[in-house]
């Protein structure tokens, strides 16, 4: 039986996820309230919008009927989970990780701009509309409040993008940056745009700032495409491990 982790003994479980490379829980249970609960299998972080399972995959299966998070992440090493849960839907998604010492910059574009105003995000929300897959997660009925949020995010809080004739084409922010490990988020071009290095100049520049200017000691980030791998490792990002992102089907 599941039975709740004790507030003493996170710590301890904090360095242990840490040291086997799982960065991503080991960040949220530092940073995040999550009910957590274990046996000597299975270990379950739920933080009610989603979950994490570390552990026995049938056990999590079973698990997961009693998780009201309609979506659940698990380490790739977990796959058997895939046929006991027929009603989710799978992907899988990798995380890199860098740090300052292995940074390589690239020679900043003079078109990144870094985004200060509501009409610099209503620009950034736009590109996101315009790219395939993402343009669900920004609804232009929203873009005021959005924006305003993004603008009243604290320090170290930074969004770049790059303009073209007034147009945002490429660009990302910072998610959870005032934690352990913050995410660069949201990277994105135009599809007609791709190829001339837009990304990896957007992305560089957040890097740079961040390392820099905020003293950031460590920037992670997801992908799912290797061609935006190789982008990222000619920056000096390294992998640091693969998970299964399950969503509940509707």
């Amino acid at each position: 039986m599941l039975r709740a982790v004790d507030e003493k003994r996170k710590p301890a479980l904090i360095a242990r996820l840490r040291g086997e490379g799982l960065i991503f829980l080991a960040n949220d249970l530092e940073e995040r309230e999550a009910d957590v609960r274990e046996d000597d299998d299975l270990l379950i972080a739920d933080f009610h919008s989603f979950a994490v399972a570390i552990g026995d995959g049938a056990k999590a299966a079973e698990a997961a009927s009693g998780i009201d998070a309609d979506i659940l992440i698990v380490p790739q090493s977990m796959e058997e989970m895939v046929g006991l849960m027929p009603d989710w839907n799978v992907e899988k998604r990798r995380m890199m990780t860098l740090t300052p010492g292995v940074f390589r910059k690239k020679e900043r574009d003079p078109r990144i701009r870094v985004l200060r105003t509501k009409k610099d995000f209503l620009a950034l929300f736009r590109l996101y509309r315009s790219v395939p897959g993402m343009e669900g997660g920004f609804q232009s009925s929203e873009d005021g409040a959005n924006a305003e949020d993004f603008l009243s995010r604290p320090f170290p809080f930074t969004a770049v993008a790059l303009f073209e004739d007034g147009r945002a084409v490429s660009g990302c922010y910072l998610s959870n940056a005032g934690g352990s490990n913050a995410m660069v988020s949201g990277v994105a071009t135009l599809p007609e745009r791709r190829r001339r290095g837009y990304a990896s100049s957007s992305v560089s520049e957040i890097v740079d700032i961040s390392f820099s200017e905020n003293g950031m000691r460590r920037l992670s980030l997801w992908y799912d495409d290797e061609a935006a791998a190789g982008v990222y490792r000619s920056l000096g990002f390294q992998d640091a491990g693969c998970w299964l992102l399950m969503r509940r089907k509707r």
